[in-house]
C-alpha cells in the first residue's frame, strides 16, 4: 500500500518512562501535600490518598463526558480544580496552585521520559508522506509534541493530536475517524503503529486502518515490572533499592575492611537518606527557611543532606543547611530557669544515679570551685547518690545561698556566651521558628534551646524519638523519621533504644564534642574537646561506613525521585536497617565498638571505654554455665553492650579459644611449636 499518512501512538510507542506512569501523579501528590500541607485536609495529608482522591476524580469527569456523548476523557487543568476543591480546607489559592502543579507535573515527565531505543529504526521501514502521533493523553497535543522534541525524535514528528482536546479517544475508535478527517486523507492509505492490541491494532483496524503493534521485548518488560513495583508499594521500596545496587568499584582504591565497611554505608544508607528525605518534607511542609543540625552527628548527617539538596529528589530545592555547635553539655545549666532540685530533675529523670561531681561536670562547672562548699555538707563528690533528689545532703546544698551564688557566676557567663553565639547563627527571641535535626533521643538539646529562647518555636526532626520524661517546652515539637516511642505506634520497636552506641558511632564526626563558647574581638566562638582515641575509631572506621552512604545519595535519590517515593515509604526499610545495626551488626562495625572511647561527660561525667576486657570470670561463666552466655549478655546489656555485638565477640572469642587449644594440642603430639 502506499503509505500517505503513518499515524503513531506516543506512550510506550515513541517514547517511554523510567516509571509507571501513575508515579509522576503520585509526585504531583507529594509536591501538593509538601507546599500546601497547612490548607490539605487532614484525612488527605498522605501523597498516596491525593493520588487516589485525584484518580476518583478523573474517573467522576470521564464518566460525565461519556454520559453526554463524548468518549471517557478529562483534561489535566479541569482534574486539577476538582481535585483541590475536595482535598483543599481553603480554596482561595486554587488557581496558583493549578498553575504550578500543571508546570511540575510536565517537569516530572521531563525527567522520567526517554525516547524508545528502537523506534527511529522501526518507522524506516514504514516509508510514508507524512506522520503524526496519536495519543490517548490528558495533556494537549502541544504538550505532547514538547515532550517528543524533549526526548529528541522531533525529527520523527513534530505535530499531532491529543484524546483531551477533542474528548474522544481510540478506544473507542472515533478519534481515528477525526484525525482522518483533519488530515484529509481516507483509511485506506493511513498506517498506524502503537503498543496496545486493542486501541491500536484492534480500533484502527476496524476504522479501515491497517496497523501494526510495536511491542519489543526489552521493554515491554520493563513496563510489566515497573507495573509491578507499583503494584506493590510501599512492600517493593526495599527490592527496587536493593536491585539498583551500585557494583562496588575497585578503582575506588578500598579494600580489606575499608572496603567492608564501605559497603556496609552502601547497604545502610536508607537509613541515613529516607531521615533526610523526611528532613526535607518537613521543613518545606513548616515553611522553615534554613535548618540547623546539631553537631556531632548532624555533621554527618548535613553532608548526605546537602548531596540530596543538589539532587532535589524532591524535585524543588529544599531549605539551606546549616551546623549549629551545641552539646548537651554546653547547653543545658545556660537554660536552667533556676537551681532548684524541681529544675535539675531534667536531669535526674535521666540519670537516676549520680555523683555531684557528675551533676557539677554536667553543668559544665569545674568541681574544684565547688568542693569548698560540699566539704560544708560533708558530701563526698564521687559517691554515687541513688535519687539525688531525695538525699538530704543533696538538698542542703542546693539551699546554700552560697553555693548558689557560686552557681549563678558561674553559669551566667555562660549563657551570655551561649546566646550570643546564637544570635550570631540567627537565632534569637526575634526568630519566629526554627528547624533543628539530631540523631534522637529525646530532643534534650532541643529542650534547653527552647528555655533559652522562649519566643521561638523550634520544630525539631530526628531519626527516633524514645519516651520523654520530662515535660516538654510549650515552644517545642518533636517528630521522627523512625520510631516515636511517645507514640503508640512504635512501642514494638522499644528495645531499639536499649543500646544506641553503635548507631551513634557510625554517624560520629572528627571535630570533637562542644563544651562550651568563648568570646573574644566582639564574636562567641564554639570550644570543642577533641579525643585521640575516639577519633581513632572515626578515622580508621567511621569515615569508610560514611564515604558509602554519602556516594550512595546520588544513586538512591534519582530512585526517590522517579518514582516518587516518600519518606513514609522508606520508614520501613530504615527500621529494618536500624534494626540489623543493633541485632546482626557487621564484623568491620563490632571491631570498630570494641575500641571506641565513648564521650559521656553529661550525665556520667566521662567517657566510656568499650575497648575494655570483659573479666575472665564472667568469660569462664559464660562458657561453662549451661545459660551463662545469655546471662552475661543480660547483665552487659544495662551498661551499653548490644546483645548482637555481644555475641560476635563471644564468637571471636571461642574461635580464639578452640584456636589455642588446638596449637597445645599440637605441641604436645610433637606436631608444631606454641
Amino acid at each position: 500500500m502506499e503509505v500517505k499518512l503513518l499515524t503513531i501512538d506516543v506512550w510506550d510507542t515513541i517514547l517511554r518512562r523510567k516509571c509507571h506512569p501513575d508515579a509522576v501523579k503520585v509526585h504531583v501528590s507529594s509536591h501538593l501535600l509538601n507546599n500546601n500541607f497547612a490548607i490539605i485536609r487532614p484525612e488527605y495529608r498522605d501523597s498516596m490518598k491525593l493520588f487516589q482522591e485525584r484518580q476518583a476524580t478523573e474517573g467522576r469527569i470521564a464518566a460525565n463526558y461519556l454520559s453526554s456523548g463524548m468518549d471517557d476523557e478529562y483534561r489535566q487543568l479541569e482534574v486539577y480544580r476538582e481535585w483541590l476543591q475536595i482535598v483543599l480546607s481553603n480554596k482561595d489559592s486554587i488557581d496558583a496552585i493549578t498553575s504550578t502543579l500543571e508546570a511540575v507535573e510536565i517537569e516530572q515527565e521531563k525527567h522520567v521520559i526517554y525516547a524508545d531505543p528502537g523506534i527511529e529504526t522501526f518507522l524506516t521501514t514504514y516509508p510514508c508522506r507524512d506522520r503524526v502521533f496519536v495519543s490517548d493523553f490528558y495533556m494537549s497535543a502541544q504538550i505532547i509534541t514538547e515532550f517528543v522534541k524533549y526526548a529528541g525524535l522531533g525529527h520523527l514528528v513534530d505535530r499531532g493530536y491529543s484524546s483531551c482536546d477533542h474528548y474522544l479517544n481510540k478506544r473507542s475508535g472515533r478519534f481515528f475517524r477525526l484525525v482522518l478527517e483533519k488530515e484529509n486523507v481516507d483509511a485506506g492509505s493511513t498506517f498506524h503503529i502503537g503498543d496496545n492490541l486493542h486501541s491500536d491494532v484492534r480500533m484502527p483496524e476496524r476504522h479501515g486502518l491497517a496497523a501494526i503493534a510495536y511491542q519489543p521485548k526489552a521493554e515491554s518488560d520493563l513496563r510489566a515490572t515497573r507495573k509491578e513495583e507499583f503494584d506493590s508499594r510501599p512492600g517493593s521500596v526495599a527490592k527496587l533499592f536493593d536491585k539498583q545496587r551500585a557494583p562496588f568499584l575497585p578503582s575506588s582504591g578500598l579494600s580489606g575492611t575499608a572496603r567492608q565497611l564501605y559497603e556496609y554505608g552502601e547497604y545502610c544508607a536508607p537509613l541515613v537518606v529516607g531521615f533526610m528525605l523526611f528532613v526535607m518534607e518537613r521543613a518545606i511542609r513548616q515553611e522553615h527557611e534554613k535548618i540547623y543540625f546539631f553537631t556531632r552527628e548532624g555533621e554527618f548527617f548535613k553532608r548526605v543532606y546537602d548531596r540530596l539538596r543538589a539532587l532535589q529528589p524532591l524535585g524543588q530545592l529544599a531549605p539551606p543547611s546549616e551546623i549549629l555547635e551545641v552539646s548537651r553539655l554546653a547547653t543545658f545549666s545556660p537554660s536552667l530557669r533556676s537551681f532548684t532540685p524541681e529544675e535539675l530533675m531534667r536531669i535526674w529523670t535521666l540519670y537516676s544515679t549520680q555523683s555531684v561531681a557528675a551533676l557539677l561536670k554536667s553543668m559544665n562547672i569545674e568541681g574544684e570551685g565547688a568542693l569548698i562548699h560540699l566539704a560544708r555538707h560533708g558530701i563526698d563528690e564521687q559517691e554515687s547518690i541513688q535519687f539525688p533528689w531525695l538525699d538530704q545532703k543533696v538538698l542542703n546544698l542546693f539551699n546554700d545561698a552560697s553555693f548558689l551564688n557560686f552557681l549563678t557566676v558561674e553559669v551566667s557567663e555562660k549563657k551570655i556566651a551561649l546566646l550570643q553565639y546564637l544570635e550570631q547563627r540567627g537565632l534569637s527571641d526575634l526568630t519566629q521558628c526554627a528547624a533543628v535535626v539530631d540523631i534522637g533521643w529525646r530532643g534534650t538539646i532541643q529542650d534547653n534551646l527552647s528555655y533559652l529562647i522562649p519566643n521561638c518555636h523550634f520544630d525539631g526532626y530526628y531519626i527516633g524519638l524514645n519516651k520523654f520524661l520530662n515535660d516538654q517546652p510549650s515552644n517545642t515539637s518533636k517528630t521522627a523519621f523512625g520510631p516515636d516511642l511517645n507514640s503508640s505506634e512504635s512501642e514494638h520497636c522499644a528495645d531499639l533504644f536499649a543500646a544506641v552506641a553503635p548507631l551513634e558511632m557510625l554517624c560520629n564526626s572528627s571535630f570533637g564534642s562542644v563544651i562550651g563558647y568563648n568570646v573574644g574581638k566582639g564574636r562567641a566562638c564554639a570550644e570543642r574537646i577533641v579525643d585521640d582515641a575516639e577519633n581513632n575509631v572515626v578515622d580508621r572506621y567511621v569515615t569508610h561506613f560514611q564515604r558509602g552512604v554519602v556516594e550512595s545519595a546520588e544513586r538512591l535519590s534519582e530512585i526517590i525521585r522517579v518514582h516518587a517515593i516518600s519518606s513514609v515509604e522508606l520508614r520501613p526499610m530504615g527500621i529494618q536497617i536500624w534494626e540489623s545495626i543493633i541485632r546482626k551488626p557487621n564484623s568491620a562495625v563490632v571491631h570498630a565498638y570494641f575500641q571506641l572511647n565513648h564521650n559521656e561527660q553529661f550525665g556520667v561525667g566521662g567517657f566510656s571505654d568499650k575497648s575494655g576486657p570483659i573479666s575472665l570470670w564472667r568469660w569462664c561463666k559464660a562458657l561453662l554455665l549451661p545459660s551463662g552466655l545469655r546471662n552475661l549478655i543480660r547483665a552487659l546489656e544495662g551498661t551499653g553492650w548490644p546483645e548482637g555485638y555481644l555475641q560476635r565477640r563471644n564468637i571471636l572469642f571461642l574461635w580464639s579459644v578452640v584456636s589455642l587449644s588446638r596449637r597445645w594440642k599440637n605441641r604436645f603430639n610433637g606436631q608444631g611449636k606454641s
